[in-house]
């Protein structure tokens, strides 16, 4: 989650003019999008390193081991990289900073707490569990849990990495789409 206000600068930048000067620039539009994207996944990526070596620190113990973090890392970026793309998509077509910020906050703390984030899916009310099958940050969350706690279920961590790597495909693709589209 990570991402999903990262389309913020973008704003700014079409706001003051800068976004005008980086189109037309000698590179492709798509560039422009995933090297954001990319770059909000080492800032996860990095914030994950730190969150991970505190818990060792504090004597938390990987079902894993050490790949098992680096795998936790890695699922970690790849669901800002979904977020990501979906903040640069909104940042594309949002008119001003309030509007972006508006419509992330009102997606993104539903995305968190219709998850199993906050309490797992045994201790949710039935109707709480069916909308959060629907909710990509639950695949994500999912898979690192197994990780962490069960070890190496691949009948479970892979097929919510492939709902999290289509989702975050799709948002690139959302966001590429509106950056070729956006009209200087």
């Amino acid at each position: 989650m990570g991402g999903i206000l990262g389309g913020y600068s973008i704003v700014i930048d079409v706001q003051e003019g800068y976004f005008r000067k980086m189109l037309v620039a000698p590179i492709a539009r798509s560039a422009i999008a995933s090297g954001k994207t990319l770059s909000f996944a080492l800032k996860v990526g990095v914030q994950a390193v730190i969150i991970c070596g505190v818990a060792l620190v504090m004597g938390v113990t990987v079902a894993t081991g050490l790949v098992g973090i680096v795998a936790v890392i890695l699922i970690a970026m790849l669901l800002c990289l979904a977020f990501g793309g979906l903040s640069l998509a909104v940042a594309v077509s949002a008119k001003n900073i309030e509007a972006h910020q508006a419509f992330l906050n009102m997606l993104a703390l539903p995305l968190v707490f219709l998850s199993p984030s906050i309490s797992s899916f045994e201790s949710m009310p039935s109707w709480f569990a069916t909308i959060a099958k629907f909710n990509p940050v639950t695949y994500g969350i999912e898979s690192i849990r197994t990780i962490m706690i069960n070890g190496w279920d691949l009948a479970t961590v892979l097929p919510d990495l492939l709902v999290v790597a289509t989702f975050s495909a799709m948002m690139l693709l959302l966001a590429t789409v509106l950056f070729r589209r956006w009209r200087i």
